[in-house]
């Protein structure tokens, strides 16, 4: 008989079992299955698919290096600067021999991210770098890094990125006026002409991966046209990202900063993809709402998927967003 530990879901014609003794999953092509046999006798149908979960592999490691921030944007979701943690090298180092311990699905990515800015762990971050080459060096595995940031580095750092990075996506919201509006540093001045001054040595001094993310508030729902036009023309190697703001994180509350509707961003986002193809621009544009076809995104979540997040205070999950040790995390 079937022991307590499996357990049987059938539909559509086809029967999964999955067993919590060697976490496995099996999938059969049919629902009439006769369970009054030991479970071991089906495995050896010819229609089984089995997926063993034991060992979950990963090629993706987040690294969130530091809480700290140099900005102050009015509509931070990551509560950034509430706390001061920064992740240790030690434990970024027992993350990375667990990435290439355990490679799944293509060659592993480091990606440095944070509650706040990465770049801020500046020194951290070169040494995560330097000893991931070495583990790549030991396992073979060609490792990738990129960097999500704000953008806001002296010109000694961009020359690093530039030539140790194999892609960056930067924050940026359009033009000076949208820009400023939103992203400011913690004195209460506008980021843009630093921003706008490192995005074009990139777009202009390499060929690494660019890509800018735009938050899209009620304000400024009804300028994407604008705004795509505008980076595109500025930095044409670049793909854009939009995305509406994220209703989360205690500035929200502070500074009366709104998302807009999905209907309102939808439609505009679909009005500014078509104002690209009458112009014949070559703009990569994205968003996580919908695919570019028009079809609804069903794979935005990477939480069941192949990567591994650290926040800076050493927790491991696979959500960027919720740190089961941290209070100040979005619920």
């Amino acid at each position: 008989m079937l022991k307590c530990e499996s357990y049987i879901f059938k539909r559509d014609g086809k029967t999964l079992i999955y067993n919590s003794t060697d976490m496995s999953l099996e999938l059969y092509d049919r629902d009439d299955l006769d369970f009054s046999q030991d479970l071991d006798e089906f495995i050896l149908d010819q229609s089984v698919v089995r997926v063993d979960l034991s060992q979950p592999g990963f090629n993706r490691l987040r690294l969130h290096l530091t809480s700290r921030c140099n900005l102050g944007c009015t509509y931070c979701c990551a509560d950034s600067n509430n706390k001061k943690d920064d992740l240790s090298i030690t434990k970024i180092k027992y993350a990375i021999d667990y990435l290439v311990s355990n490679p799944k699905g293509g060659p592993p990515d480091i990606n440095f991210f944070g509650r706040g800015e990465p770049t801020l762990a500046w020194d951290v971050m070169i040494q995560a770098i330097d000893y991931a080459r070495v583990c790549s060096e030991r396992t073979g595995l060609d490792i990738s890094f990129s960097l999500t940031s704000n953008g806001t580095w002296g010109n000694d750092r961009r020359e690093y990125i530039v030539d140790n990075f194999d892609y960056v996506e930067i924050s940026m919201d359009g033009p000076r006026d949208i820009h400023n509006k939103y992203r400011m540093n913690v004195a209460g001045t506008g980021s843009f002409d630093t921003v706008f001054e490192n995005v074009k040595f990139i777009n202009d001094h390499s060929e690494i991966g660019l890509s800018l993310s735009v938050v899209v508030t009620d304000q400024s729902v009804g300028c994407m046209s604008e705004i795509a036009s505008f980076l595109n023309n500025s930095f044409p190697r670049a793909h854009i990202h939009m995305d509406p703001v994220d209703m989360t994180g205690h500035r929200i509350g502070e500074n009366s900063v709104n998302a807009p509707s999905v209907g309102d961003f939808l439609k505009n986002f679909m009005q500014c993809k078509v104002a690209i193809e009458e112009s014949s621009q070559n703009i990569s544009l994205s968003t996580s709402l919908i695919q570019m076809d028009g079809n609804r995104i069903t794979n935005f979540c990477p939480c069941s998927g192949s990567g591994l997040v650290v926040s800076p205070s050493g927790d491991v999950g696979s959500c960027e967003r919720i740190y089961p040790n941290e209070a100040g995390a979005a619920q």
